[in-house]
C-alpha cells in the first residue's frame, strides 16, 4: 500500500524526508552507482539528507564538493546553511555543537578573507546576511581582526635577552 502510494504521490514521498526531489535523486544515484552528482543547487540538501541517514562516505564527497566549489557567489548562503546544522549541545556547554565544524570553519574564513569582494558583487545578499544572522556577522568580522592582527614574534624577545 506504501508503495502503491509513493508511485502515484511522489511529492509527498520528497516532502515526507524533508528535502527537495534533486537532493533525493543524487542519494539515491550514489547508493545505485556510487557516483554523487552535486551542483551548487543541491549541494547542501545532499548533505543534510547523507547525514541524516548516516552516509558517511557521501557526507565526505559532499563536504569536499562544498569546499572544493566555494566562491563568493556561493559562501554567504553555504556559511548560513551549515551553521543552521546543529547537533545537540554537550552537557554543560554552552558552545553551540556544529555538524560540520570543518565546513564551517571553511566557510567561515573565506568568508572572512573575501567579505569587501562579497559585499561589493553580493550586496543585497550581504544586506539580507547581516539584518538576518547578526551573531555570525560578528564572528565574520572577528575572524577578520584576528587575521589582520599581526602574531607577535617570540624570536626577537628571545634573542634580546640572550
Amino acid at each position: 500500500e506504501d508503495l502503491e502510494e509513493a508511485a502515484n504521490k511522489p511529492r509527498t514521498v520528497i516532502a515526507s524526508f524533508g528535502t527537495t526531489a534533486g537532493a533525493l535523486a543524487a542519494l539515491i544515484s550514489f547508493l545505485q552507482s556510487g557516483e554523487l552528482p552535486l551542483d551548487t543547487d543541491t549541494a547542501c540538501e545532499v548533505l543534510g539528507l547523507a547525514n541524516r541517514f548516516s552516509i558517511s562516505s557521501a557526507i565526505d564527497r559532499a563536504s569536499r564538493y562544498m569546499i572544493d566549489t566555494l566562491t563568493p557567489a556561493t559562501a554567504i548562503e553555504r556559511l548560513t546553511w551549515v551553521s543552521q546544522q546543529l547537533q545537540s549541545p554537550k552537557p554543560r556547554s554552552r558552545k553551540p555543537a556544529y555538524m560540520f565544524p570543518n565546513l564551517r570553519k571553511t566557510c567561515l574564513d573565506f568568508v572572512a578573507k573575501n567579505f569587501t569582494e562579497i559585499s561589493v558583487k553580493y550586496f543585497a545578499q550581504v544586506q539580507e546576511f547581516v539584518q538576518g544572522h547578526a551573531s555570525l556577522m560578528v564572528e565574520v568580522l572577528d575572524r577578520q581582526r584576528k587575521s589582520a592582527t599581526p602574531v607577535k614574534s617570540k624570536s626577537k624577545s628571545s634573542k634580546s635577552n640572550a
